[in-house]
C-alpha cells in the first residue's frame, strides 16, 4: 500500500492511526473563554491558530469591538443565538480530490468500501465535466446534518455548472439551499412526503446515497425548486440574459421532441446579454471559452488555451490585468478564470440568502450571524463578508496571504498540501468547530474573536490582491 495512503484502507482502519489536526484551536477557544471572565485585557488574546500583528486592521477592529462590548451590557450583535446560516464551498472544502498515489489507490478500489477510521465510509462522487472525481466522508455528511439540526441553515455555494450539481446531489450534504455557477443560480431542497404517491412526484428526484450514521430522515428523497426572484435578476439584459438557461433547466433535459434529439443549447454567438457580449469579445481575441452547462457565467481554463498568444493572454486574465466591462465581475477558481454578472458572485448570493433566512430580513445578517467554510481565491470575498471563516485547507497563495493579513477572521484546521485522509479529517474538524459555534452560542468572547470585518471592508481588502 502506498505510504501516503496509510490512513485509507479497505473496510476499517484503527482509530489510533488516524491523522489528527492540531488541538491548539480548541485549547485556544477554552483559554479565550476563561480570559473573557478575567477582564477586558484578556479579550485581546488571539484564539485562532495563527498569530496576528497588533497593528493589523483586524486587531484594531477587534480592540474596538472588545471595548464596545465590555462598556455596555448590550452590543450591536444583540442576544446570543445560533448562526442564521453556514455557507460552505464544496470543492477543496467538503469534497477533496486525490492526487498521485491517493488517486491510484481510489481508482484501484472503485466500488469497494473504503473507510477512514471506524464507521466513516468514504463516498466517491461522479466525475465532473472536466474529469475531476472527488471524495467526501460519512462524518462530513453527518456533521453537516448535525449543524442543520441545531437550527442553522446550511447552504452549499459552488462554481460548478448545473449539470454537475445535479449529478452530485445524492453525494452532497443535505442543505437548505444549493447555489452553483458561483452564486448565479439558487435552488432550494423540497422534501418529498411518503404520503404522496410516487407517480405524483416531479420528474427530477434526488435519492441521497447511504453513508455511515445516516438516519431514515437523512435519506429522504427530495426535489429542487429554483429561486425565481434571484433568477430574474440574472436574466436582465445587462446581466446574463435568458439564452444560457436553455438546455439547463429543471428537470434535466436530455432530449427534445419525439426523435430523442439532444437538447440544443443556444450557441455563444447567438446569446444576448452583457455577459455573453463580453464572452464573444474574448472569443474573438482567440480565447477558448467554456460555456457548456452554464446559464449565468462562463469559464476560461488554462488547459484549454492552445495557442502561445492565448496562453500568454490567459496569464494576464489570471493576474487581473484585463479590466472587465461595466456590469461584469470575475474571480479565479481551481486555476481557471470565471466571469459573471456583478450582481452574482458568492458574496452577493450569500448576502441575499442571509437576508432571506434571517427573521425580519436583517440586512447585516451575513456579517453578524453567518459563518462560512472555504479554501480558494473565489471564496475570499465571501470569507471576509461573513462573521468568521473556517479553512480546512488553503487552496491558493492569495488565500494564504489573506489569512495572514486578517488572522482573527479565520480558523484554519488544515495545511496547504494534504493527503486525502488529512484533508477529510481537516474538514471534519472544521465542521466540529462550526457545530460548537452553533450549539454553544452563549459565549460573548466568541463574538469578539470572530467578528472583525464588515461587509463594507471586504471589497476594499480584496482589491489589494
Amino acid at each position: 500500500m502506498p505510504p501516503v495512503m496509510s490512513c485509507l484502507m479497505i473496510e476499517k482502519l484503527p482509530a489510533n492511526q488516524l491523522p489528527r489536526p492540531t488541538g491548539r484551536m480548541k485549547t485556544a477557544l477554552i483559554v479565550g473563554r476563561i480570559a473573557f471572565l478575567v477582564g477586558f485585557l484578556s479579550l485581546l488574546q488571539p484564539t485562532t491558530t495563527a498569530a496576528f500583528s497588533s497593528s493589523s486592521p483586524a486587531n484594531i477592529a477587534r480592540e474596538a469591538l472588545a471595548m464596545a462590548i465590555t462598556s455596555s451590557a448590550s452590543s450591536e450583535f444583540g442576544p446570543p443565538e445560533p448562526p442564521v446560516a453556514i455557507f460552505s464551498d464544496v470543492d477543496g472544502t467538503l469534497v477533496h480530490y486525490p492526487e498521485g498515489n491517493d488517486k491510484s489507490f481510489l481508482l484501484d478500489n472503485i466500488g469497494k468500501a473504503i473507510t477512514i477510521g471506524k464507521n466513516n465510509k468514504i463516498l466517491q462522487l461522479p466525475a465532473s465535466a472536466t474529469g475531476l472525481q472527488g471524495v467526501i466522508s460519512s462524518q462530513t455528511l453527518a456533521k453537516c446534518q448535525e449543524i442543520r439540526n441545531s437550527g442553522s441553515k446550511l447552504v452549499l455555494v459552488s462554481g460548478m455548472r448545473t449539470s454537475t450539481l445535479l449529478k452530485r446531489l445524492p453525494f452532497l450534504p443535505l442543505s437548505d439551499a444549493y447555489c452553483n455557477e458561483g452564486g448565479g443560480r439558487i435552488f432550494y431542497r423540497v422534501p418529498l412526503s411518503k404520503d404522496v404517491p410516487k407517480e405524483d412526484w416531479p420528474s427530477f428526484v434526488v435519492h441521497p446515497e447511504v453513508y455511515d450514521g445516516a438516519t431514515e430522515e437523512d435519506l429522504q428523497p427530495f426535489a429542487l425548486q429554483e429561486d425565481m426572484a434571484w433568477r430574474q435578476q440574472m436574466e436582465q439584459s445587462d446581466a446574463a440574459g435568458t439564452d444560457g438557461y436553455i438546455g439547463v433547466e429543471l428537470p434535466p433535459q436530455e432530449s427534445s421532441g419525439d426523435n430523442n434529439d439532444p437538447i440544443r443549447h443556444v450557441p455563444l454567438s447567438d446569446r444576448v446579454g452583457a455577459l455573453w457580449d463580453y464572452a464573444q469579445d474574448l472569443s474573438s481575441q482567440g480565447f477558448i471559452l467554456d460555456t457548456n452547462g452554464y446559464a449565468t457565467c462562463f469559464r476560461v481554463n488554462r488547459k484549454q488555451q492552445i495557442t502561445p498568444e492565448s496562453k500568454d493572454s490567459f496569464e494576464r486574465l489570471l493576474a487581473g490585468s484585463v479590466t472587465c466591462p461595466p456590469g461584469i465581475s470575475t474571480s479565479t477558481n481551481l486555476g481557471c478564470v470565471d466571469f459573471y454578472p456583478e450582481d452574482s458572485g458568492k458574496n452577493n448570493c450569500c448576502r441575499y440568502l442571509a437576508n432571506k433566512f434571517s427573521n425580519g430580513g436583517d440586512p447585516d445578517a451575513l456579517s453578524k450571524r453567518c459563518v462560512c467554510l472555504c479554501d480558494d481565491d473565489n471564496d475570499s470575498e465571501m470569507a471576509l463578508a461573513c462573521h468568521h471563516a473556517f479553512i480546512p485547507g488553503v487552496g491558493s497563495a492569495s488565500m494564504k496571504r489573506l489569512i495572514q493579513k486578517y488572522p482573527a477572521q479565520f480558523s484554519r484546521t488544515g495545511e496547504d498540501r494534504q493527503t486525502i485522509a488529512e484533508g477529510l479529517v481537516a474538514t471534519e474538524h472544521a465542521l466540529e468547530l462550526v457545530l460548537e459555534r452553533a450549539t454553544d452560542c452563549g459565549s460573548r468572547d466568541m463574538e469578539v474573536e470572530e467578528c472583525v470585518l464588515r461587509i463594507d471592508d471586504a471589497r476594499n481588502a480584496l482589491k489589494e490582491y
